[in-house]
């Protein structure tokens, strides 16, 4: 299931938690505030199931600010009361009868950090930046007393546009998810959508890292 799937699924649970999605963006790309859908609908997923397009117009004037150049500063950008209204697109994205809210967390990551054949960042910097990225995203959804944190694969599979390795990408989720444990009732990895990364090894590689840490390296 997709993010937009799951959300939903959480917040009808009996206590009501209050339920967090991540979205990575492309650090330096200017459509990471745009309303404007691309090409392919389904990684418009956000602007047209939910309330959100609403969101990213109103946000230079409450901002008093360009979200885009924010997103580059390595700010987050929290959105409260995000309505989650239609159903999955290949479905028809069908109107909701009952509307879950959510808060969404932005944050950029770089877009083709240096990567090597054993799935890791070839660069010491582009991978700090990718671990403090999320690590801020986090510590932002803690302050907001999120509950439950639903978190996408980071720049994986050429999600919001980056290509980052997924067994290294998953291993830094990993230490984020076990260093803000305390934070949250717990937090939830899936797709963005349904047919995200469904070819190849890149989602069990990244799966497996997130589970169990990524694998020793070979040394060549």
């Amino acid at each position: 299931r997709g993010c937009l799937e799951v959300c939903p699924s959480i917040s009808s649970e009996p206590d009501l938690p209050r339920v967090g999605l991540v979205r990575f963006v492309a650090a330096g790309d200017p459509r990471s505030s745009s309303v404007l859908i691309g090409s392919d609908f389904r990684e418009a997923f956000m602007t047209l199931r939910t309330s959100f397009a609403e969101a990213l117009q109103e946000m230079p004037r409450q901002l008093h600010a360009d979200p885009a150049r924010l997103l580059d500063s390595g700010a987050v950008l929290s959105t409260s009361d995000v309505a989650i209204l239609r159903g999955p697109l290949d479905l028809g994205a069908p109107w909701l009868r009952e509307p879950s809210r959510i808060e969404v967390f932005t944050v950029a990551l770089p877009r083709h950090p240096r990567c090597d054949d054993q799935q890791q960042y070839a660069r010491i910097g582009e991978k700090a930046q990718t671990a403090e990225a999320i690590d801020r995203a986090f510590g932002v959804a803690a302050e907001r007393g999120i509950d439950v944190l639903v978190v996408p694969p980071p720049g994986v599979g050429g999600v919001a546009g980056c290509h980052h390795p997924a067994a290294d990408a998953g291993d830094l989720l990993r230490k984020a998810i076990l260093a803000h444990a305390a934070h949250f009732q717990r937090v939830v990895v899936c797709r963005e959508h349904a047919a995200q990364m469904r070819h190849g090894a890149c989602w069990a590689q990244f799966a497996a890292a997130v589970e169990r840490g990524r694998a020793p390296l070979e040394h060549r």
